[in-house]
């Protein structure tokens, strides 16, 4: 079966680089790694338009600031506030992940971090 995400190599060589940065606590180092691995694989480039369905406060966003365009939605309006106060270069949306007001092929990268648990 092919491995869709990524082979045993690049998750030993993450691992060992999240060792490396972390200062020693499990929830830190954990904490740490879920977001590197998600920008890791998000792999954003300074010309790419991004989407984060259920942006929250805009965190993932901020992360890739550098982006040519940043969109993120989110249906909570406290959250969709607080995103649009930290997220500069690009737009907050108050929308759902069930009916995505955009055209397709709009963005070159999608990311949804803690949305699909809602699915």
């Amino acid at each position: 079966m092919e491995k869709i995400l990524f082979d045993d190599e690049f998750g030993d060589n993450f691992e060992n680089q999240l060792k490396s940065r972390a200062s020693g606590s499990h929830d830190e180092m954990y904490n740490y790694g879920r977001i590197n691995l998600v920008d890791v694989m998000l792999s954003v480039e300074k010309d790419n338009i991004i989407l984060d369905i259920g942006c929250g406060d805009g965190s993932t966003l901020q992360r890739h600031h550098y982006a040519h365009y940043l969109v993120g939605i989110d249906i909570s309006e406290k959250y969709s506030r607080d995103a649009k106060k930290n997220v500069t270069n690009g737009e907050i949306l108050l929308a759902s992940m069930d009916n995505l007001p955009f055209k397709e092929k709009t963005f070159d990268r999608i990311v949804a971090v803690y949305s699909f648990i809602y699915i």
